[in-house]
């Protein structure tokens, strides 16, 4: 058979292959040294309403959810030391300034809508902790939930090291991070 005749018909099943709708990319923002790694994704209102749908919520929760503005927020620590994620040392700047919506906001919320305990577990879960001692190649991840807005806004990220918090202090700054839209 000929060389020139083998190739094309290697790439056959390239050609074959059904075409699907462009999906948006996805924007992540992110940012590593030497000890830390720490990503964001802002979700769609669309995965956010896939997501707790499949895990039982009812409808009227799920469009209050898909409302919202939620960043999947992953941290690693690479360092040899104790890294402190504490996020009442972390600030959300910009004009007019994001509005997050604190853990304990969102209890409130459930209790008031009666949502069972069960969902409520599930949803605290899939957030970011207030407050974690990362040990060394210690990875964490969860949810920051905003009050949906246009405008980007800036992470300003403290992270303390030290079994006491005694060790040195990082800051980064995470620019121009924007809710994502449909």
């Amino acid at each position: 058979m000929n060389k020139f005749v083998i190739y094309p018909l290697l790439a056959m099943p390239l050609l074959c292959q059904p075409s699907f709708a462009a999906t948006p990319v996805e924007q992540t923002f992110r940012y590593e040294d030497n000890e830390i790694v720490i990503r964001l994704a802002p979700r769609t209102g669309q995965q956010i309403a896939a997501f707790y749908e499949g895990r039982g919520f009812p409808a009227e929760a799920i469009r209050h959810l898909a409302g919202h503005c939620f960043i999947t927020t992953s941290l690693r620590n690479k360092s040899e030391r104790v890294t402190w994620l504490r996020l009442a040392d972390w600030r959300f700047v910009a004009e007019p300034a994001p509005i997050r919506i604190s853990l304990s906001e969102w209890q409130q919320y459930w209790k008031m809508e009666k949502l069972p305990a069960n969902l409520q577990s599930t949803f605290y879960w899939t957030q970011l902790p207030d407050e974690l001692n990362m040990q060394p190649s210690e990875s964490v991840g969860g949810n920051l939930v905003f009050q949906y807005s246009d405008h980007p806004f800036n992470v300003d990220v403290t992270l303390r090291s030290g079994e006491q918090m005694d060790g040195p202090v990082k800051q980064v700054q995470i620019k121009n991070v924007q809710c994502r839209k449909e």
